[in-house]
Formats: C-alpha cells, structure tokens, sequence
C-alpha cells in the first residue's frame, strides 16, 4: 500500500493528494480508506508509479458500492478464473483475464471482443 506522499516521491509530484484523486475521479485507479487518509494498492501502479491501464479497465466492470475495501478484497483472493491465482498478481500481465474474472465476479456481461 502506498499512501499519497510515498507515491509522490517516487513519481516527484508536488501534490501527490490531488494527483491521486484526480487519477481516482478518472477512474484509472481506486484507494482505500484508513481513518480520513486513502492509500493505494501497489498493484496497481507500474514501476514508474504510473497507473497501469488494467486498472482502468477493471473499474468499468466494479460497481461503486463494491471499490475500496470490497475490490480489494478481491484482488487478494485465490480466484477460480484465474487457476488459483491472486488477480493482484497476474493483473500486470495478463490484464484480460483478470477483467473477464472480475466481470464474471460482478456479475457483468462481456461485450463479444471484449
């Protein structure tokens, strides 16, 4: 978990907060609440610290109600989609299959193609 000044000393942003939530807003990423602070998946951020496009795409699929805590939760867990694996440490290569899980898991229907 990265929280918003770690993030920004790796990326070298003078206000990582609004770097952040605006990545938030855009739905390109999705934080945790601890308390009033968010923090941020490591997961989800390439080894620049910039957002992965999976990401984004795994968002479109989660209902509101079901990021933060929720998604997380699911990113963490063996899933039967993936073979077993964790979708947190596959989603950087094989950013499909995870999104075909996480439609599978929210209940969403794949577009053909998609």
């Amino acid at each position: 978990m990265l929280d918003p000044e770690q993030w920004g000393e790796f990326q070298g942003v003078a206000n990582p907060r609004a770097a952040l939530a605006t990545y938030r807003e855009q739905g390109r990423l999705f934080a945790v609440r601890v308390g009033a602070e968010y923090l941020y998946p490591r997961f989800q951020f390439s080894g620049d610290a910039s957002p992965i496009d999976a990401i984004a795409d795994i968002l479109k699929v989660v209902p509101e109600d079901a990021k933060g805590w929720p998604l997380l939760s699911w990113f963490e867990a063996p899933n039967i989609e993936l073979g077993g694996r964790v979708p947190r440490d596959v989603v950087a290569e094989t950013p499909c299959a995870v999104k075909r899980a996480a439609e599978s898991f929210y209940g969403v229907d794949s577009a053909p193609g998609g």
